[in-house]
């Protein structure tokens, strides 16, 4: 018999549909986290109504507001934390079981993440922006930017998988890479305007924050809600594409790290 041969894109295809069919049998978990997307929601709407009628928002209207939060929790929330399973093949050693596999360790987990990630990125996608609408009662003030937004946030969130991977890489020298999460999500919380936008910030902290990735991670298609128009939605994809460059490549130097340390160790 004739073996058949496989392309590599076709494996790796074929992980991301099994990573988003798990997604889908998980239903538990993506109601959750959509539960958890309209609970933020619903509090923040108060919330800023509130300071909206005490004068608190300047030029800022509150709908818009809860659209740029809704959109920046889409990519937050919506985005697993792909670094758990990295991270418990190096804890347990079964990445070096993984390692012979026709493909490669690192785009195997990738992929797998995109798939998933994609899938829950639609559920919630879709639970977000319903909320944002039921909760403010009323579209940003530019609509169009929304059908601008929502694939910038599904491409910011395929940009923060591969950070994510990452981030699992480093358990071979922490051991438990869960603290290097924490810096790494604080960082993305507050230099990615994930509460609110840039434009708020002072202007030496907005100055700092464009510098970063996390900026075109959060605020870049957030930020569409409120501006809508395609220079600015090219220019974020341009940061986008520019940031998923620079995480592939800390990705591949830090697996090639980890592999080199793993032969070294007798693994």
């Amino acid at each position: 018999m004739t073996a058949v041969a496989v392309s590599p894109t076709a494996k790796y295809r074929h992980v991301a549909l099994l990573g988003a069919r798990q997604t889908f049998v998980e239903r538990g978990a993506l109601v959750a986290r959509s539960a958890f997307v309209l609970l933020i929601l619903l509090v923040f709407s108060r919330l800023w109504e509130t300071v909206r009628e005490l004068g608190g928002l300047g030029s800022m209207g509150a709908a818009d507001l809860l659209w740029y939060l809704a959109v920046t929790e889409w990519v937050a929330i919506g985005t697993l934390q792909t670094w758990v399973a990295v991270q418990e093949d190096v804890r347990t050693g079964d990445i070096a079981y993984l390692l012979p596999r026709p493909m490669s360790y690192v785009g195997y987990r990738v992929a797998e993440g995109l798939g998933r990630v994609g899938a829950h990125m639609l559920v919630i996608g879709a639970a977000s922006l319903l909320g944002a609408w039921a909760f403010s009662g009323s579209l940003p003030s530019a609509p169009a930017g929304l059908l601008l937004a929502a694939p910038l946030a599904m491409l910011a969130s395929a940009v923060l998988v591969v950070f994510y991977i990452w981030v699992g890489l480093l358990a071979f020298w922490l051991q438990d890479a869960q603290p290097a999460y924490f810096i790494f999500q604080k960082l993305l919380f507050v230099f990615g305007g994930l509460m609110l936008p840039l434009t708020i910030y002072p202007e030496w902290l907005r100055t700092i924050s464009l510098w970063t990735p996390f900026s075109a991670l959060l605020y870049g298609p957030a930020s569409l809600v409120f501006e809508g128009d395609a220079e600015a939605a090219l220019w974020t994809a341009l940061r986008l594409v520019f940031w998923g460059a620079a995480a592939a490549l800390l990705l591949r130097v830090t697996y090639a790290r980890a592999r080199r340390r793993l032969e070294v160790n007798g693994g």
